[in-house]
């Protein structure tokens, strides 16, 4: 049974302001999982028209895979403007990621990319002693900024 699960916190129409990214778990573009072996078929017989007439040799193969991306469960992308609640969801949703039978994928964000728009609340996010209302700043140290202009 698959899981459907999100990797989105926020409205994707308020645009991308911070990436959460998990960088110490192995990076797969993509999975392969085969369902059928691929078969090798030579066709080599001299009765075959395009050997005999042509003089060539064809080979094909037969299989079956299923393909996807892989790395989707290791970034979690904040819409909006990124606050101490969305980091928290970010980093919830991330810590919630499970396999297709529900296993944890012990994921957990370590770098939190954002833009020159963000870099002053993501710096308040993870470096501030204290939040703005004078409590103790729980997400201090969490994860590195990573700052990316183009975002």
């Amino acid at each position: 049974m698959f899981a459907t699960q999100s990797n989105i916190v926020g409205n994707p129409a308020d645009g991308l302001t911070a990436v959460l990214i998990c960088t110490r778990k192995p990076f797969k573009p993509f999975i392969v999982q085969p369902r059928r072996d691929f078969t090798l078929t030579a066709q080599f017989d001299p009765t075959n028209p395009t050997v005999f007439n042509k003089n060539k040799f064809e080979f094909g193969s037969d299989g079956r895979v299923g393909v996807g991306f892989g790395p989707w469960m290791l970034a979690v992308g904040i819409f909006g403007e990124l606050t101490p609640a969305k980091y928290a969801e970010a980093r919830a949703k991330m810590h919630g990621f499970t396999s297709d039978v529900g296993r944890k994928l012990g994921v957990t964000g370590d770098v939190l990319m954002v833009g020159t728009a963000s870099e002053a609340a993501a710096l308040e996010i993870l470096s501030a002693d204290r939040t703005t209302g004078g409590k103790t700043n729980i997400w201090r140290g969490t994860a590195q900024m990573m700052l990316y202009p183009y975002l």
